[in-house]
């Protein structure tokens, strides 16, 4: 099978210099590139990890992830995670229990087979609620965690 095409952006004043498509302060605007599908000069290989043992994120940057970093948070009955604003959207899946997503004030009913988006810039915070472990995967952008 072959491997898919990287979508990463050339410099319009150095053609030789190669950008990943990352719209972050690292990066900046791609104003001054074209994209241009380019094949990796060095085939990705999948990374397969269990989530015992380790820390978040369970796939980042030492994994070798191009754009995005994985956690798996596991809250307590009871449990919460920090009452917290970020610039970037996340998506979560609920992969165990039940509680509300706070969003600015408004409480949003989650269970397990969930899928979440939380926007950008908005006060948010998961509440399990249930008498059981709410547990998530979380998908964040890789400056998340730089």
């Amino acid at each position: 099978m072959a491997m898919r095409p990287l979508q990463l952006y050339r410099s319009i004043e150095d053609p030789s210099v190669v950008i990943p498509p990352i719209n972050d302060k690292r990066v900046g605007t791609t104003s001054k590139c074209r994209p241009e599908a380019i094949e990796s000069e060095e085939e990705m290989e999948p990374v397969i990890k269990n989530y015992e043992g380790l820390t978040n994120p369970i796939l980042g940057p030492e994994d070798g992830v191009p754009n995005y970093v994985m956690l798996y948070v596991q809250h307590p009955p009871g449990g919460t995670s920090p009452d917290h604003i970020h610039e970037w959207e996340h998506q979560a899946f609920i992969t165990e229990g039940e509680g509300i997503l706070w969003v600015d004030g408004k409480e949003y009913p989650i269970r397990k087979g969930d899928a979440v988006l939380v926007p950008p810039n908005v006060n948010h915070q998961f509440r399990n609620t249930g008498s059981t472990t709410l547990s998530r995967v979380t998908v964040n952008p890789l400056n998340s965690v730089e």
